[in-house]
């Protein structure tokens, strides 16, 4: 329970401070730093720590660290999404882009429970998303600064 909570804790933090970095990184900059410190915080925290039954101090550290990268992220979509399309297709563009990602999610854990992965393995197949993030940040476009498309 204490866990969710240290999880939660740093997650919030996240999305809190997505605005303020990605002032300073930009968009892809931001998404790329959360993307690249979500990979290895998870790789950290599924590789090293939990298999290696890291003590509860560390993982008091850990928990708020990994939620921040991996659960901050989603705070930019908000931003990021509309930013990318005209007016007259920015509500179905956007709405495209957070659904996609949930089905996505929603297909992944369905693939996880059919083929009856313990969550260590899940972990160990989705970890490598992020990894994908980057390089689709990489062909996405800069639009801060922009003004937004008509």
């Amino acid at each position: 329970m204490i866990s969710m909570g240290l999880n939660t804790f740093g997650g919030g933090l996240g999305l809190v401070l997505f605005g303020t970095i990605a002032n300073r990184l930009g968009r892809k900059g931001a998404f790329i730093f959360y993307h690249l410190g979500g990979l290895a915080a998870s790789l950290i925290m599924f590789q090293v720590l939990i298999p290696g039954h890291a003590p509860i101090p560390v993982l008091c550290i850990a928990l708020p660290v990994f939620g921040f990268l991996t659960v901050g992220m989603h705070a930019g979509y908000a931003v990021y999404f509309p930013e990318l399309f005209p007016t007259r297709l920015r509500g179905t563009g956007a709405g495209f882009g957070f659904n996609m990602g949930r089905l996505g999610t929603a297909a992944a854990m369905f693939i996880a429970a059919k083929m009856a992965w313990k969550p260590d393995q899940t972990a160990t197949w989705v970890t490598p998303l992020f990894a994908v993030g980057v390089i689709v940040t990489l062909l996405a476009r800069e639009t801060r600064d922009l003004e937004l498309p008509e």
